[in-house]
């Protein structure tokens, strides 16, 4: 991509697929790391997966069935999500129908297939939300957060099993206040839309209960207004590791690379995707990972104890932590 600086131009827009989809759509990384998968319900209620490559968008979808317990569409305003996994490996699918949402339409849970495009349904989870508006997984995939914006219906935490096809049998509710949409930010941190005016945070999404710290209009918009959705993007764009400190071995989590580099900050290095690292001494590390793909997209994120930015670049992306180990 030469132009815009390497990030490359829209050459073509507004490319409708074969037939409409209804509002939840998506689109992941296929399997072999360079093609994409453009994923939505269509008027028939059936799942299509649409293959975009280099040569373009397929206009024959991979077409799966969501599974009796997914709930019948009314032809009318339908919002919901579509989300992907961060490993990119499961879906969740929930709805909400603006005529009739009074009835409470379960969280749909599948498995998706990034080589065939194919979907398989795995469980529902039945809740107490009438609307539905916001869903997002935590970076460590291990809870799924769930918001619903009428008065009192609040944002509940799932904490999924480490078998993903396993029913999960924790759900909490971390805060009161309804709320919108929310999404992961590559601080590692979820934002949720509190109202139209004003943002709130799960500041540590990979903890258990009041420990993940959701805090409420945390952010003003300052005069600016966001609707009831934040915009999509593909999940690969937002790799942040994270990491658990067990005294002096720390174990690190990164999903996605077709290859990757990492770096310690005490001279030793892994070329493994989650190694584990016994630190000799105490003290403070940078910890750097390098991670490459084979389609040449790229991020960097440095990432401190305190202070967090991005820059975008064109090789590779590292993410870089400070580390402080005790005695």
């Amino acid at each position: 991509m030469n132009e815009n600086m390497g990030l490359g131009k829209v050459v073509e827009k507004q490319i409708l697929p074969y037939t409409t989809p209804y509002q939840p759509l998506s689109i992941t990384l296929h399997q072999n790391n360079k093609d994409y998968w453009l994923v939505f319900i269509n008027k028939n209620q059936k799942l299509n997966a649409l293959l975009i490559d280099s040569t373009g968008v397929s206009s024959t979808p991979v077409v799966s069935e969501l599974g009796s317990a997914f709930p019948q569409l009314a032809p009318y305003r339908n919002y919901g999500r579509l989300l992907f996994s961060h490993s990119m490996d499961y879906m969740v699918i929930t709805i909400y129908d603006e005529l009739f949402h009074s009835e409470k339409t379960p969280i749909c849970f599948y498995s998706f297939n990034r080589e065939t495009g194919k979907v398989q349904y795995l469980w529902k989870i039945e809740h107490e939300i009438n609307s539905i508006m916001g869903i997002e997984f935590s970076p460590n995939d291990k809870y799924l957060y769930v918001s619903g914006n009428k008065v009192n219906e609040g944002i509940y935490q799932i904490k999924l099993n480490d078998d993903k096809t396993i029913v999960p049998s924790t759900i909490a509710k971390i805060l009161s206040d309804g709320a919108l949409d929310m999404q992961l930010a590559p601080d590692g941190k979820i934002y949720f839309i509190s109202d139209h005016f004003n943002l709130g945070v799960i500041n540590n999404p990979n903890l258990e209960g009041t420990l993940c710290d959701v805090e409420n209009n945390k952010l003003s918009l300052h005069g600016k207004i966001v609707n009831f959705y934040f915009p999509h993007f593909v999940k690969r764009l937002l790799n942040v590791f994270s990491y658990n400190i067990n005294c002096n071995v720390v174990e690190f989590v990164f999903t996605y690379s077709q290859s990757q580099h990492w770096n310690f900050g005490d001279g030793n290095t892994s070329s493994e995707q989650n190694p584990t690292h016994t630190y000799a001494a105490a003290g403070t590390y940078t910890v750097s990972l390098t991670a490459t793909y084979t389609d040449g997209t790229t991020q960097t994120a440095n990432k401190t104890r305190h202070k967090d930015t991005i820059k975008k670049n064109i090789v590779f992306f590292i993410f870089l932590i400070k580390l402080k180990l005790y005695d």
